[in-house]
């Protein structure tokens, strides 16, 4: 049986290497976000939302802090203990 020179092994390593540290990038890269989905006017609103049950928040400095700063008509709330 044939033994493969030093620099046979070397080239093999070499790839093996590259290969590895390919797929590790690709694994652990961040994923491009996607965009957000183009607002309506606000004259397209059609509902109200009325709160029936008033439910205390963790910090209420932070909530109104949160409703202060948004820059959006469409909203998600999600109730969460």
């Amino acid at each position: 049986m044939k033994t493969l020179s030093g620099t046979s092994k070397l080239v093999i390593l070499v790839a093996i290497g590259t290969l590895a540290a390919v797929l590790t990038f690709r694994a652990f890269a961040q994923p491009t976000p996607r965009p957000l989905p183009p607002e309506p006017p606000a004259s397209k609103g059609t509902f109200v939302l009325k709160i029936k049950d008033v439910t205390a928040v963790k910090d209420e400095q932070k909530f109104k802090d949160v409703l202060k700063n948004l820059k959006t008509q469409l909203y998600e709330i999600q109730h969460g203990s």
